[in-house]
């Protein structure tokens, strides 16, 4: 039985001073009270339909109540393009258009959707507490004015707040309660059900794999074409580390498709909003979006098509040379970070769409301090950590057409696409400061302080043509590096004219 006191409870002020995962814990447990005391019920979703979801719903009640009025119709279909292209910002900017302007007419809708559009646009912008807010507030509004089967709606898509938050074992008891309902079958629940179970396993690839292969036997109108891709991509990378070379061409060949129909569909959905929108806010958008585009396209040639090359140049060479194993294995172990294998294949495609471009490139040359130290004092295995966190901490700063590598036990290398020293200076300094911050707590309390030096190089694109480019832009970079720490280390250097003695405010 839905229970609102608890509902009440869950909204109240009092629970929202819990930390997040406290919360989010007793949501998922509300959840999944509910949708258990559905299970034996088999007339429960007699008239689900399997094929939609919350939006669809959202949809249909827009075209039934406001089909009439013109000006809210059209502000509402534009927010809904809106939030599929991820302009989450203008999204919430039309979202308070549409509530000013709905007034008397809301009372129209079964539900407020403002409500759970709010919940998407806070999702979005990677707000969670605010989203599992605006969720229950949705909630709320639907008892009494709906049956279980838009709650159980609802429930699905308030599973990509728990993924996206990383809690996915709050996920999976949701999906646990929720497949005991749903038949197995090729519906659209059912294959976002499935999508869900393989996005909260792929750090477990072999059993990310196995949600992989049921996907694959349901229809592809199932799925959008983002999931699609993010599935054959993820079967290109598994086949990869275990040398099938031929799935995996065939998975990179089948994602690079649906990337190519995402943008296609990308497109057209920045050209209908001119349907909907002011001709002004259309043409803001759309330079917005195109720039979204360009990034897209650029990374599907940097990557992708060297990915997809390289591959086949390997799958044919095993073919005809079965004694020969040539590697493909381009990641880091310890890091996940690409290995030096992967910068000097990778440098030549980049610096020949920077000679095209004629952009500058520029090298960072990152080096964690007194890691023997760490090593010496608490072991070989929190240096390892040290290294891990660092890692992870650097490579968010960076766009995905630049290279980023483990160079070396302690060192970090990377190329930076149409960027000058300057602005990779500053780039550097944003790291160093917060890592600077940041402490990493061991057992018994103890923390492990870590700090960078880093050198800073450039090649303008005068400079471009020079086959030892790479060798030369890190030789300089690691000599740079090499002045900051003789400086006293968590520093960045771009010249050598720099005074050693100098005092600087890097600290």
């Amino acid at each position: 039985m839905f229970k609102e006191t608890t509902l009440e409870a869950l909204i109240s002020g009092s629970r929202k001073v819990w930390n997040l995962k406290d919360w989010l814990d007793t949501t998922g447990d509300f959840i999944v009270e509910d949708i258990a005391s559905h299970t034996d019920d088999k007339n429960i979703l007699q008239n689900f339909d399997f094929s939609l979801s919350f939006m669809d719903i959202y949809y249909r009640a827009l075209t039934k109540h406001l089909a009439n009025n013109e000006t809210i119709f059209n502000s509402c279909r534009s927010l809904l393009i809106l939030l599929d292209i991820s302009e989450h910002l203008l999204a919430e900017e039309y979202l308070g258009k549409i509530v000013r302007m709905f007034g008397a007419k809301s009372e129209n809708l079964n539900i407020n959707f403002t409500l759970y559009l709010k919940s998407q646009i806070t999702l979005e912008k990677l707000e969670y507490r605010e989203s599992n807010d605006y969720f229950l507030q949705t909630l709320r509004d639907m008892v009494g004015k709906t049956t279980f089967n838009e709650r159980f709606y609802l429930y699905l898509e308030w599973c990509n707040l728990f993924t996206k938050a990383k809690y996915y074992d709050i996920t999976e008891r949701i999906l646990v309660e929720a497949r005991k309902i749903i038949p197995s079958n090729s519906s659209m629940v059912y294959s976002k059900i499935i999508n869900q179970y393989f996005l909260i396993n792929r750090n477990t690839p072999e059993i990310a794999m196995n949600y992989c292969a049921e996907l694959l036997n349901c229809p592809i109108e199932t799925l959008n074409f983002n999931e699609w891709y993010d599935v054959y991509l993820f079967c290109g990378e598994y086949y990869t580390t275990r040398k099938n070379y031929e799935k995996a061409i065939l998975s990179f060949s089948t994602s690079n498709s649906f990337f190519i129909d995402k943008w296609r569909q990308y497109v057209e959905k920045i050209n209908s909003l001119q349907d909907f929108i002011p001709r002004t806010d259309y043409l803001e958008i759309k330079e917005r979006l195109e720039n979204k585009i360009l990034e897209l396209v650029s990374d599907y040639h940097l990557h992708y098509t060297f990915l997809l090359n390289s591959l086949k140049s390997a799958y044919d060479e095993v073919k005809e040379l079965s004694n020969k194993n040539f590697n493909l294995a381009f990641a880091d172990t310890l890091t996940g970070l690409n290995n030096r294998r992967y910068l000097h294949e990778q440098f030549e495609v980049l610096m020949e769409s920077a000679i095209a471009d004629g952009v500058p490139l520029s090298c960072l040359f990152i080096d964690l301090d007194n890691l023997k130290q760490i090593n010496d004092k608490f072991g070989h295995n929190l240096g390892d950590v040290s290294i891990l966190w660092a890692s992870d901490m650097i490579k968010g700063y960076f766009k995905r057409s630049d290279i980023i590598v483990r160079y070396g036990g302690d060192e970090i290398v990377v190329i930076l696409y149409e960027t000058n020293k300057k602005i990779a200076k500053n780039l550097a300094e944003k790291i160093r400061k917060a890592i600077e911050k940041k402490v990493i707590t061991v057992h018994e309390g103890q923390e492990i302080k870590i700090t960078i030096s880093v050198g800073v190089s450039e090649a303008d694109p005068s400079e471009l043509n020079d086959i030892n480019l790479l060798d030369k832009l890190i030789r300089e970079a690691d000599k740079l590096c090499y002045i900051a720490k003789r400086k006293g280390r968590n520093r960045v250097v771009i010249s050598a004219d720099e005074d050693v003695n100098q005092k600087d405010d890097n600290g």
